[in-house]
């Protein structure tokens, strides 16, 4: 019966190692080197980040595995104390028994394995990952139990649990910059830029956007010769042109290098910024900051106009601004 009593102690003590490591370890993993692994065929990957996209089956695991484990040292104790001291001395044993032991347990149940998972956490879970994914379905009838529970709660409560997983992911992004950086494989400038992009990438261009005030703008019959002055006094290659009747309308721009370097022999539209005249890309006030971008690289536009539902210009924002502010985080 001792040897029994030692051999379910031991057990229990490893489990609630195992089971206290890999939490800490989950929680520590950097996920992008496991998205990085399962990219490249490691199935263990794949599976850990599975496990890692369903936090409350991982959390009701774990919960699970450590009940068991605290369950066997209790039994353990049980068991042990009668076969060691005698009739007499058991009741007494089984209240010292817990109190002596506690520390053995702290410590190498729950302080060491929690410290070296903290150290390594992608190495100790690469190793033990087999491991978690047996006790994960050995133990899945109950999990699943505490599982559905907790998603009924989250419904209950309203709690979005993807939004959660994308802070955690973006906290994770930021983590492996730094790392990045750290290491010496990114440079300060392109930790700093793609801090800046995370930061604002999902900024409505409003926030970008500039009044047509702001711009120095030609009417349709503006000669092209004035433009081509306007430009190297201003250094300036393209210029918004307002409507006749409503200067505060802008109906396109001209670019300086469409505009005829030598002055035309009589004036006739052809020397007017009308001949010339660009439409300007209309983008929605509520496009991100980084799809204004994007569109306007492929597009190869220098601005666009800023619209509401009634097709109603609300600003201008400049390709130029736009790259700007992803140097600038603002």
């Amino acid at each position: 019966m001792f040897w029994t009593a030692v051999i379910l102690f031991v057990v229990g003590v490893v489990l609630s190692a195992f089971f206290s490591g890999s939490e800490t370890g989950f929680y520590r993993a950097n996920r992008m080197r496991i998205v990085l692994d399962s990219l490249d065929g490691d199935r263990l990957a794949g599976w850990l980040l599975w496990l890692t996209n369903q936090p409350s089956l991982f959390v009701a695991t774990i919960l699970v595995g450590n009940n068991v484990a605290n369950y066997l040292t209790s039994l353990a104790v049980v068991l042990g104390v009668p076969s060691v001291l005698p009739a007499a001395m058991v009741p007494t044993g089984e209240l010292l028994a817990p109190v002596l032991l506690a520390p053995l347990l702290f410590l190498y149940g729950e302080l060491v394995p929690k410290h070296v998972y903290y150290q390594a956490p992608n190495l100790m879970l690469k190793r033990t990952g087999p491991l978690v994914l047996l006790f994960t379905f050995l133990l899945a009838p109950i999990s699943m139990m505490l599982w559905t529970l907790s998603r009924f709660l989250e419904r209950l409560t309203g709690q979005a649990p993807p939004q959660v997983e994308l802070i955690i992911a973006r906290e994770e992004l930021e983590q492996f910059l730094v790392e990045g950086h750290e290491a010496g494989l990114l440079s300060n400038a392109q930790r700093q830029l793609t801090q800046s992009l995370l930061l604002i990438a999902n900024r409505p261009i409003a926030e970008s956007a500039l009044t047509v005030s702001k711009f120095m703008r030609v009417r349709l019959e503006t000669p092209q010769q004035e433009v081509i002055r306007l430009a190297k006094r201003y250094h300036l290659s393209y210029f918004p042109v307002e409507n006749p009747q409503d200067r505060r309308l802008i109906i396109g721009y001209v670019r300086v290098l469409d505009c005829k370097q030598d002055p035309p022999q009589h004036e006739s539209a052809e020397g007017r910024v009308k001949a010339i005249l660009r439409e300007i890309p209309a983008l929605p006030v509520g496009m991100s900051h980084l799809q204004a971008l994007q569109y306007l690289h492929k597009m190869r536009e220098p601005f666009a106009r800023i619209v509401d539902s009634r097709d109603r210009t609300q600003g201008l924002v400049t390709t130029h601004r736009l790259v700007d502010s992803l140097f600038r985080g603002s």
